[in-house]
């Protein structure tokens, strides 16, 4: 197996300028899929876990794509669409997307590190709060949040745990909603107000149990794949 990972030095660079929302989840999930998901499953792919941060001509055909783009994802790939791709994708929305698009795709469900998560458990101290990068569509949704309601994120993944574990209530999404949820906060939906936005409720699953998962698939794309050169 070959890997275009967060060790690029492409994408590593990127990461050391430190830029607001740098430190997401997309850049977390990457990292447990290449450290405890890959080593354990023995197939010829080439598998792209960096999303589109990297260069189109460093993506051979017909290699498998972890996609992190859910709310546009076929505008954001479009450099990578047509090449015999199979994109990976953690909402059911995102996979229907790619059909349309005629690009191969298939669903596995997200997952975190439950056993890294499960050591930043304190006592709850504070009431509420919404975690979470704060990306330009979520402005609107943020403003009309009521004031007791504190906002967490733009933070490195530790310091994040940390803060997030002191909330007895969290509002949040994909893997912070999971990580809330091993943290023992009651967790709530977002609700954005826009139908591009698919915001899903998530059942926790460990990256160690998701291997299952990855190898079927990834076993599956080598049987009718022949990489490009």
């Amino acid at each position: 197996m070959k890997t275009l990972d967060t060790k690029d030095p492409i994408y590593a660079r990127w990461m050391n300028r430190g830029l607001e929302g740098s430190h997401n989840g997309a850049y977390y999930y990457a990292k447990e899929i290449e450290d405890l998901i890959l080593p354990h499953i023995k197939a010829n792919v080439f598998v792209v876990t960096t999303g589109g941060t990297v260069q189109p001509k460093k993506v051979p055909d017909g290699c498998v794509f972890v996609c992190h783009h859910n709310v546009m994802p076929v505008e954001v790939y479009k450099p990578f669409l047509n090449r015999g791709i199979l994109w990976v994708c953690s909402k059911p929305s995102t996979v229907e997307k790619f059909k349309a698009a005629g690009e191969k795709t298939v669903y596995i469900p997200l997952s975190i590190d439950v056993k890294y998560v499960e050591k930043f458990k304190t006592e709850k101290t504070r009431d509420i709060a919404f975690v979470g990068n704060f990306w330009n569509f979520k402005e609107k949704y943020l403003e009309s949040l009521p004031l007791n309601v504190h906002h967490v994120g733009g933070l490195p993944r530790e310091r994040l745990l940390q803060e997030m574990a002191k909330y007895k209530r969290v509002i949040a999404e994909g893997r912070c909603n999971m990580e809330a949820q091993v943290l023992g906060c009651k967790v709530e939906l977002p609700d954005y107000k826009k139908s591009t936005i698919d915001v899903i409720p998530r059942e926790v699953l460990d990256s160690r149990d998701a291997i299952p998962f990855w190898r079927e698939v990834l076993l599956e794309h080598e049987s009718t794949t022949r990489l490009s050169k």
